[in-house]
């Protein structure tokens, strides 16, 4: 089992999809992630997930910095491709961020 931090840059973006093998969950301490059809997460929001679905394509406005934790075995990865991943991300782009980072 696994925890560590992650943090990213503003205008950060992955095009691919992530699958883990273990389960997976995390928190979101500052800034803002677009995570393909699940959706937005800002500061204070949390996941949980099981291994082996598919996660991203990602993109964030301000950059951001997470805590994630893994059960049931390290942290591996699996990427794939998303070919909508181009309209995902700039629909997120073309948004007005919801929330301000202080």
């Amino acid at each position: 089992d696994w925890s560590y931090m992650v943090a990213c840059a503003p205008y950060w973006q992955s095009h691919q999809a992530e699958v883990h093998p273990t389960v997976q969950e995390g928190f979101t301490l500052r800034g803002d992630v677009l995570d393909g059809d699940f959706g937005i997460m800002g500061r204070g929001d949390y996941f949980w997930r099981p291994g082996m679905v598919p996660h991203g394509p990602m993109f964030s406005h301000h950059g951001g910095l997470f805590f994630f934790r893994t059960k049931g075995g390290s942290w591996e990865l699996e990427l794939s491709d998303v070919p909508e991943w181009k309209a995902m991300v700039e629909e997120y782009k073309n948004r007005e961020p919801f929330f301000t980072i202080p």
